[in-house]
């Protein structure tokens, strides 16, 4: 058996032992995940890379049982982030912790609810909290702040989405409009600011 886990699952850092359930087995050599065989090495630190794994320990005993098996799975730290969706809109990112997204011209930031929100863990077993609307937030630009729990329940990474709207498309351009007299002679030119 193995012992040493945190809960079901190990975590990073947990000390495992590995133990041959019978008292018979007395010149066993371990080996835990392909590493090298140490004899008498029974205890096994779990870390970083062996988040999300199954770990395995061979028990090898010449004298009487032969080969013995055991398994642990050791939970995720993986706190990314599948997709963000705003208002159904994919909001991007560079550098997989802030996020981004433009809205149609027409959206009220101010009034934007966090219920527009949606997160999806990378991890199925990793929890995405409570979505809140930052202080800052007005109408030129909404932040949304949100924390990822991994499934080993201590790893954590805090995340803000940045909202503002898209450019309106009318353009404000300058038309000019010649004004001739009519005598011929004289030309006026005015200058007319576009949509007045």
């Amino acid at each position: 058996k193995i012992t040493g886990a945190t809960g079901e699952k190990a975590v990073v850092g947990d000390d495992l032992t590995a133990t041959a359930q019978s008292s018979n087995v007395s010149t066993a050599v371990y080996v835990w995940d392909g590493q090298a065989a140490t004899k008498d090495q029974q205890t096994y630190t779990v870390d970083a890379a062996d988040a999300g794994k199954t770990l395995t320990v061979t028990i090898t005993d010449d004298s009487l049982y032969g080969e013995i098996k055991g398994t642990i799975a050791v939970a995720n730290n993986d706190t990314s982030l599948k997709s963000v969706l705003v208002n159904g809109e994919t909001a991007t990112t560079s550098d997989q912790a802030k996020y981004t997204v433009e809205l149609d011209s027409t959206t009220d930031l101010t009034t934007l609810d966090v219920s527009a929100v949606v997160a999806t863990a990378t991890d199925t077993n990793a929890k995405v909290g409570t979505v809140t609307k930052d202080s800052s937030s007005d109408a030129d630009k909404a932040v949304f702040k949100f924390t990822v729990t991994a499934e080993d329940g201590t790893t954590n990474k805090e995340y803000t989405v940045e909202v503002t709207k898209k450019s309106s498309t009318a353009t404000q351009e300058n038309v000019e409009k010649e004004v001739t007299l009519a005598d011929g002679n004289d030309t006026i030119t005015l200058t007319i600011a576009g949509g007045g």
